[in-house]
């Protein structure tokens, strides 16, 4: 890490994907310098600021040493007190070229957690801040017999929707195939079975762990097996496999 105060530049290398920060300073239409601390302490505490627009840059990427950093979007003044184990920075915009919003998340313990947005923006020669809403929805979208649902948080600037993050929250089978095969005198069935395994438990047949499969007898009838796993409208029966 280097002491004193060192200026160097970074003129367009945004870094891509990735999860923000925190800030220090302002809120409302405030016109002080935004500040904003990167932190992290064990396993449970952090501080994240990324910058979401016009470009996505993890700002941990240039906040690495103490000095005064520039680049095609912004001026910032960074002290670095990191250590070992830790970050621990603290940065203000000195100045910004554009309006660029930016995403301050993170988690003060293991069940407090936090996440802002701010568009910081220069207005007759003043800094100003200003936090923006976050919104939520949720999209599923479909891949083979899957579905996927996720979470996206974003924010809406100047009608665009600008993406903060995006998680996915759940997934389920569309489709369940199911094998049926004789062998000897015995019906087999095997395949996506735990969707429909007390249908099969009702009928009499009997869990395989080792072979993974369930296993009855040719008197309880294949067509009669057939019959009652169709009534299940995401059942995919295939014989004989």
């Amino acid at each position: 890490m280097l002491s004193g105060h060192e200026e160097f530049e970074l003129l367009g290398g945004a870094m891509s994907g990735a999860v923000s920060p925190e800030v220090g300073a302002g809120g409302g239409g405030s016109t002080t310098a935004p500040k904003f601390k990167i932190w992290t302490w064990g396993s449970c505490r952090s501080s994240n600021v990324f910058m979401v627009h016009p470009t996505r840059m993890d700002l941990a990427w240039v906040t690495n040493r103490t000095g005064t950093v520039k680049t095609e979007w912004f001026v910032l003044d960074v002290v670095n007190m990191d250590s070992r184990k830790n970050m621990n920075r603290e940065f203000t915009f000195l100045d910004v070229y554009q309006p660029i919003i930016v995403y301050h998340h993170g988690a003060h313990s293991c069940s407090s957690s936090f996440e802002t947005v701010y568009l910081i923006a220069k207005e007759k020669g003043s800094i100003t801040i200003k936090e923006l809403p976050i919104e939520v929805e949720t999209k599923t979208e479909t891949m083979g017999r899957f579905a996927t649902l996720y979470e996206i948080k974003y924010v809406v600037y100047r009608g665009e929707k600008i993406v903060l993050r995006q998680r996915e929250i759940g997934k389920k089978k569309l489709a369940y195939v199911v094998n049926i095969k004789v062998v000897g005198n015995k019906i087999v069935v095997s395949g996506d079975t735990f969707e429909v395994k007390d249908v099969l438990k009702r009928m009499g047949f009997r869990w395989n762990p080792n072979d993974k499969m369930w296993i009855a007898p040719t008197t309880i009838g294949v067509d009669a097996v057939k019959a009652q796993l169709e009534k299940i409208p995401q059942v995919v029966i295939k014989e004989g496999e």
